[in-house]
C-alpha cells in the first residue's frame, strides 16, 4: 500500500470519528430538549391532577359540613405527597417539586377544612 493510500484511510477514519461525535452531540441536544419539554408537560399534568381537592373544599365550604369525608384518606394522601416532594427535591426534578408542592398545599387545606367542619 502506498503512503498516499494510507493518508486517505487515516483522513477517512478521522472524518468518520468527527461525524460520529457531531451525531452524538446533536442526539444529546435533542434528548435534552425533549426532557425539558417532558418536565414542563408533566408539571402541567401534575398541577391539573393536584387540583382534584378543590371540589372537596368547595363542597365542604358550601355545605358547612365534612361528615361524609374521610380524614384517613387525606392523611394518607398528604403522607404520600410529602414523600414524593422529598424525592423530587432529592433528584432536583422541577416537575415533581412543583406538582407535589401544589398538591400538598391543596390537600393540607382539604384536611384542615375536614377538621374545621367536622361536627
Amino acid at each position: 500500500m502506498s503512503l498516499r493510500g494510507h493518508n486517505a484511510q487515516t483522513w477517512g477514519a478521522h472524518k468518520i470519528k468527527r461525524w460520529r461525535k457531531n451525531l452524538m452531540e446533536t442526539t444529546n441536544l435533542i434528548n435534552e430538549k425533549k426532557n425539558r419539554l417532558i418536565e414542563i408537560w408533566m408539571s402541567f399534568v401534575g398541577v391539573s391532577m393536584s387540583i382534584g381537592g378543590i371540589p372537596q373544599l368547595y363542597r365542604m365550604w358550601t355545605r358547612k359540613t365534612s361528615e361524609d369525608i374521610s380524614i384517613v384518606m387525606w392523611v394518607v394522601m398528604i403522607h404520600g405527597i410529602a414523600w414524593w416532594l422529598y424525592y423530587g427535591i432529592r433528584i432536583k426534578s422541577a416537575s415533581l417539586i412543583v406538582t407535589n408542592s401544589v398538591c400538598l398545599i391543596i390537600d393540607i387545606a382539604v384536611l384542615a377544612a375536614v377538621l374545621f367542619y367536622r361536627q
